[in-house]
Parts: structure tokens; sequence; C-alpha cells
């Protein structure tokens, strides 16, 4: 005899996904969505909670919540933020105000103790449940280190001073997040979130969270954070920051791909991992929407050459730096180190 309905949803692993959009990231946000219900198991149940801003429209809200017809193991919440963070100063043009809502997910979540937040430039290209049941105990956060902030070999000196942190601090890229809401609101953290992003930090929430948490972020396997730009520009050298076999595997199976780099697969094509994205945006409920987009490989290629030019422009602020005070020898042995890193 076969399993009654109420057993059925007993037997489901229930997921809350939280994402964070506006109008102009509602369309990335519902191929996220499609690509997460379109790989689930069987016995995983998605429950999404999308934070949007009070100008947010009902029609797009409508048209995204249409994606729990075609996948019924899901629920779909829309959670008005209202004003929350209009008066935050954003630095950087490609960070939207939206990002800070994940602040408040222990304070707006409260009926789970877990929670997976994702950007919405991203792919999921497996279930999430093996993630979602990673042991969160004693730490706020669990995630992926972040490749830029990490390297020794970039000039990051004033942001080292601008957080605090240092190559060494382990900085992790947080638009992947598991997260341990149970801890954040034992321990208050909310409103040390939101007492740290008045500081107006370059990368914002991103910044906040690694300040605050600090030594409390279990750091997850590359696979469920595979940032596109990893592959793109030629001074990234992931090997330096992530285990040679963790990235191997990443590379071959990843769980999660991030469109993290400023060429998004909705904007350019002839990129990898470009034709993953579109597989799924041509299911989605917005695969009607006509998508005007450049050539990517030639937009990689004028990259690669402001690229090279900051490379050279790093070097001759290393060569500055170190030869009247380190002596000649010391300094070229600088400068043939981050060589041989970027080449």
């Amino acid at each position: 005899m076969g399993a009654t309905p109420d057993k059925l949803f007993l037997c489901q692993t229930r997921i809350p996904i939280a994402l964070a959009t506006d109008e102009n990231y509602a369309m990335p946000t519902a191929v996220a969505m499609t690509s997460i219900l379109e790989n689930a198991a069987k016995n995983t149940f998605y429950d999404f909670y999308i934070l949007v801003p009070a100008d947010f429209s009902t029609l797009t809200a409508q048209k995204i919540a249409l994606i729990k017809v075609a996948y019924p193991h899901c629920d779909i919440h829309f959670i008005d933020m209202k004003d929350s963070f209009s008066d935050t100063l954003m630095r950087l043009s490609h960070i939207t105000k939206p990002t800070c809502y994940r602040l408040l997910l222990g304070e707006i979540l409260l009926q789970y103790e877990k929670c997976i937040y994702l950007d919405s430039d991203i792919i999921v290209c497996t279930d999430l449940t093996e993630l979602f049941s990673t042991d969160l105990e004693g730490y706020y956060l669990g995630g992926i280190k972040d490749i830029d902030f990490n390297d020794p070999f970039q000039n990051h000196d004033e942001r080292y001073k601008e957080t605090g942190l240092s190559a060494q601090s382990n900085y992790i890229n947080t638009g992947v997040l598991l997260m341990n809401l149970k801890k954040i609101r034992q321990d208050g953290m909310t409103e040390t979130f939101l007492r740290e992003i008045k500081k107006g930090y370059l990368f914002q929430d991103q910044d906040v969270l690694n300040i605050t948490c600090l030594n409390k972020i279990r750091h997850l396997p590359v696979k469920y954070n595979l940032m596109n730009y990893l592959f793109l520009f030629p001074d990234r050298k992931p090997y330096l920051i992530y285990p040679e076999g963790e990235f191997d595997e990443a590379k071959n199976n990843p769980v999660i791909i991030h469109y993290a780099a400023h060429v998004k697969p909705w904007l350019y094509y002839g990129l990898i991992f470009d034709a993953v994205w579109y597989k799924y945006f041509s299911i989605s409920v917005f695969k009607s929407q006509q998508l005007r987009r450049r050539n990517g490989k030639f937009k990689i290629f004028c990259d690669k050459i402001l690229c090279k030019t900051n490379n050279t422009i790093m070097l001759i602020k290393i060569f500055l730096r170190y030869w009247k005070t380190q002596g000649l020898l010391f300094t070229l042995r600088k400068v043939k180190k981050r060589l041989s890193h970027i080449y």
C-alpha cells in the first residue's frame, strides 16, 4: 500500500531558500529558481523567500509566482522590505541595496534555524540537500573563500586597512551562504550587522558579514560557489586559494555556478557556462523575453588588455614600494614572485 500524501509530506526535506531582488534582477532570479527546481530530488521541497523593495511590481511578482504551477514541490513568498537600507550608501554600481536584505534574515525567517541564501546570478546544477545538511554548530555562516581578497599577491592594502582583515582572514564571497539563523538570533548578530553597515564599507554587506562573523565562518568546498571569473581573467589563480583536488571537482561537477563577473549571461554570449544559464532561461517563465546580448569574448579580450595594464602598474608599485627600503635584490625577487602568479 502506498504512502498517504501526509506521510509523503513528512518524508520531504524542506529547504528554505532566500533571494533578494529588484525589478532589474527579477528575470535572473526566476531563472535561478527554475534551475533549483529542475534539479530537485524527489523528496526535496523548496520554500522560497524573495526579499523585494517596496516598489517591486505586482505583475512581476505574479509572473514569478507562476513557477509554482510548473513545480508544485515549492512555495514562493514575497517579503516586502519597504524602505530597508534606503539610506545606505552604495559605493559600487554593481552592488544594489537589496543585497543588504540578507542581513535581516535572522529576524525574517523566525520559523527556521537554518537557510540558504543565494544571489540571483547563479545556476544550481544539483539538489541542495547536501549543502543544507552541512553542520554549522558554532558557526554563523558557511561560505566559500573569495579568490580576490585572499590572494596575497593582489594589491589590497587599502581593502585590508578599511576592513581590518588580511589575506589570511579567509574572507568569503557571500553570493552563496548557508546561514545559522538560530545562532545569529541567539547572539544578537542582526543588531551588530545593522551597526556595521552604517560604516559604508566598499563591498557593503559582504564586508559586514566577513568582519562581524570572523572566525565563526565554516569554509565550504568551492563546488558550492564556482565563480565564472575564475576562468575569465589570467591573474586569477584558484590553486593558490583552493586545494587542487577540490577545485578540479568543482570544475567537473559544480553544484552552484555563480556568474559573479560583470559579464552576466543575460547581457553577453559566448562565455564559459553561458549555455548552462541559457538552458534554464529557455524554460523559465521569462523565456519569451528578448535578450539583447553582446559578444562576451570581445568584452573579455578588452578586459584582459586592461588587466595586463593594471598588472604592469601593480609591478611598478611593488618595485617603488620596496627598492628603497629593502634593496634591489629583495625587490626583484618580489617582482619575480608576483610575475610567476600572473603568468
